[in-house]
């Protein structure tokens, strides 16, 4: 009995990787059927990457000065990350993606410094920032927004640096 337990086991996790694998090649004929979709949404693991996330990048880059000595800048989603991992805390991740959505909403916009600073979401980006990341202490701060876009093996780098008093 146990035996042919395991092998109804086995012969069942070789036909899901079988049809896994054909899942992620995305044969044509496949494409927008509902067991499709239902596959790939809830037993397909994954995804691994996202041709969006690839292509467009954003990255939000904070620094502060305390005592007239700036800190070392950080990585604001990096450090959401890292700090999830290391507490477990959820809040940690969903603060780093609430931070990468109100930069995504900035940067839909022109990219000029006075577009940036004249917009609500740059006051919504800063308040958050204020209240989650910059010590009450610092009298200064400075905000690097970076997008790297790549496309046919070449990648392009804009940023905007802001520097503002608190």
């Amino acid at each position: 009995m146990k035996e042919r337990l395991t092998l109804v086991l086995f012969w069942a996790l070789v036909l899901h990787v079988l049809i896994a694998v054909t899942f992620i090649i995305e044969p044509p004929f496949l494409r927008g059927n509902r067991l499709a979709i239902v596959y790939k949404k809830y037993l397909l693991p994954g995804p691994f990457f996202k041709d969006s996330q690839i292509i467009d990048n954003h990255s939000l880059i904070l620094s502060w000065k305390i005592n007239g000595a700036w800190g070392v800048p950080i990585n604001v989603s990096n450090e959401d990350f890292a700090r999830y991992h290391a507490r477990l805390n959820p809040s940690d991740l969903y603060r780093g993606r609430l931070s990468y959505m109100l930069l995504l909403k900035l940067a839909k916009a022109d990219s000029s410094v006075s577009s940036f600073k004249n917009k609500r979401g740059f006051n919504q980006l800063k308040q958050f920032l204020y209240d989650h990341y910059v010590p009450d202490e610092a009298d200064s701060v400075s905000v690097r927004i970076i997008n790297n876009q790549a496309e046919n093996f070449m990648v392009r780098t804009d940023s905007v640096y802001i520097t503002f008093a608190r």
